[in-house]
């Protein structure tokens, strides 16, 4: 079954490389170990998180949109990705980070050369501060288009139901058999459209995902898309910090 994905904007490195962990799996005596690198994605660094982005964007651009308000940790790589995005598109772009100003943008010291504006809150204020910016770009004449943490939305979960095609494109033309995926989780979007991309295109397969954190709103995103695909999903979120989390 093919999903119909939504406009998509095109600007990661894609596909990117499945390579062999060789000297790990050999430290460890097996299992075989292999990696994707969506590392290497491009965009400001790469990471998972400018799948996510194409679809975002495009959406952003198909609203009349002009300008990219998100949310994350001071030095949250889905916060740099964005302001790469933004600035790839030609939009304005806003980075709310939750902390101290200052404290830990070390790691991202890009946001404010690739033109973002920062705004720092506490965490149990970042709501009211997002709604705050988006008053104000409205007042000034913008149309800004919000993102969630992680870019964990249903546009955003189409970004690894479609790297989940790309992965089975490339283990069957390169004739590898693979028992389980594991990847790590947080907000809960990369998981969701990878379940629902292994639903899709893979067969036999066990998902793991290695939780950080629970957002359960933002995981069941994947199941909402699941239902549009007549393939609902049931996913639950996992409560304890660093648990495992296995999908059937």
């Amino acid at each position: 079954m093919m999903p119909n994905y939504p406009k998509r904007f095109p600007f990661a490195h894609l596909p990117t490389p499945i390579e062999k962990m060789e000297r790990l799996t050999e430290f460890l005596h097996g299992p075989t170990l292999l990696i994707k690198r969506d590392d290497q994605t491009g965009l400001a660094g790469g990471g998972n998180k400018a799948r996510k982005l194409e679809f975002l964007v495009a959406e952003a651009i198909a609203q009349g949109c002009d300008h990219l308000v998100t949310v994350g940790a001071p030095q949250s790589n889905h916060c740099r990705q964005t302001a790469a995005a933004a600035a790839r598109a030609g939009l304005g772009c806003s980075l709310i980070f939750k902390g101290k100003q200052g404290e830990g943008l070390a790691g991202n010291l890009l946001d404010g050369l690739l033109g973002a504006h920062l705004y720092w809150t506490e965490e149990d204020e970042t709501a009211a501060v997002m709604h705050r910016v988006l008053s104000q770009l409205s007042i000034m004449g913008r149309k800004p288009y919000a993102i969630p943490l992680g870019g964990s939305t249903v546009v955003g979960t189409a970004g690894y139901v479609l790297a989940m095609q790309e992965l089975m494109g490339q283990l069957t033309s390169q004739n590898i058999n693979v028992d389980v995926i594991v990847h790590a989780t947080g907000s809960g979007g990369t998981q969701a459209g990878m379940v629902l991309g292994a639903r899709l295109w893979l067969s036999g397969e066990h998902l793991w995902g290695q939780r950080q954190q629970t957002r359960r709103g933002y995981v069941h995103a994947g199941g909402r898309l699941g239902h549009g695909h007549g393939r609902p999903l049931g996913l639950r979120a996992v409560q304890r910090h660093g648990s495992r989390h296995r999908e059937r």
